[in-house]
């Protein structure tokens, strides 16, 4: 039999090793640790509870009205959670790369990186949890409708050495993403500053107020008779949405973007020449995919290129419009005439440049 313990340490929960085999320890031993177990998950049960009745409250304020109240109910929300271990899920996670200091993970759309509040699970470093038996720390985040390549440090060192490279903008991400509409031009940049939506918390603005971002896209395929199209996607800058709000900004918003697109203004164009429902579902999810990531890595200092391969339903998309499926030997020409992108031509998955 194996017992395990969760021993409150400043106010954290961490798991003690596990005692294995009855022979190896007395009777007293595993009536000490079973008492410990037992008053531990019954603490931890309470402050679930406990927190989870705050989340209802909260859910029926308005934050406009009680904003004092809400306030404060939030502050014990995260009081509460800080004694509430992160929740584990062995759902399957898939590894594009894993050594002793960084994880490398290609996320299905439809989840989040991490969960709002630590007594909730279904997100992908609830999974890893699972996977790992211990929390990464995350280095960067996906939007939850989108796909693709993330990475995350296995420990301190690698974790501060990685964001040093985000702050210093040494990170380099590559998106996919298929557009309503044609571009006039192949290569194109936007500049325009992004805040926050004060009417839509969830959602961001083109805002003179806003902070800086640029973003640089690359026409790569079109297909006149769906009348949209597949770029390549380069943040220049970090911000919230920051693709699917400047594509949105030019007119081409990304398809199955449900937040930021007037979608029956598209759905018109397309319904058409959509043979089945099968088919329709294809223009369901957000078309946007973190498709390749460079760094240098923590240990090594050496640069790094890694890259996730795309979801079925993206895939199946770009048949239906008879648009090519991004891979390194058949965008290699379109890319290499533009400097900009030219420097992804080639790269296979875990290159060292």
């Amino acid at each position: 039999m194996k017992c395990s313990a969760y021993i409150l340490f400043g106010g954290l929960f961490r798991k003690a090793n596990p005692v294995v085999d009855n022979k190896c320890c007395s009777r007293k031993q595993r009536t000490s640790l079973y008492s410990v177990h037992c008053r531990v998950d019954k603490h931890v049960q309470e402050k679930l509870t406990s927190a989870k009745e705050l989340m209802e409250q909260l859910k029926k304020l308005d934050p406009q009205k009680d904003l004092k109240l809400y306030q404060q109910l939030k502050r014990r929300i995260r009081l509460i959670s800080k004694a509430i271990p992160l929740q584990v899920d062995h759902e399957p996670v898939s590894i594009v790369y894993e050594d002793d200091h960084i994880l490398v993970v290609n996320k299905p759309s439809g989840i989040s990186i991490s969960p709002k509040h630590r007594f909730l699970g279904g997100t992908l470093l609830n999974r890893l949890i699972g996977y790992l038996g211990y929390a990464p720390h995350v280095c960067h985040r996906l939007d939850m409708e989108t796909s693709g390549v993330v990475l995350f440090a296995k420990h301190p060192t690698s974790a501060r050495k990685i964001h040093r490279q985000f702050c210093a903008h040494q990170v380099e991400k590559l998106y996919v993403a298929i557009i309503h509409g044609i571009p006039e031009q192949t290569l194109f940049e936007v500049r325009a500053p992004i805040a926050v939506d004060p009417e839509r918390k969830i959602s961001r603005k083109i805002s003179s107020d806003g902070k800086e971002a640029i973003s640089q896209f690359l026409l790569i395929a079109s297909n006149q008779k769906f009348n949209c199209s597949l770029v390549l996607a380069m943040p220049l800058t970090g911000r919230t949405h920051q693709l699917r709000i400047h594509l949105h900004y030019v007119g081409h918003p990304i398809v199955g973007d449900y937040l930021y697109q007037n979608n029956t203004k598209y759905e018109d164009r397309t319904k058409d020449d959509v043979n089945n429902e099968y088919e329709a579902k294809y223009w369901k999810k957000l078309k946007l995919h973190a498709w390749k990531l460079r760094f240098y890595h923590p240990l090594t200092g050496q640069k790094q290129t890694y890259e996730a391969s795309l979801e079925q339903e993206f895939i199946q998309l770009l048949e239906l419009l008879h648009l090519p499926i991004p891979q390194d030997n058949s965008l290699s020409t379109p890319i290499s005439s533009f400097p900009s992108f030219s420097k992804w031509a080639n790269n296979h998955s875990g290159n060292i440049d």
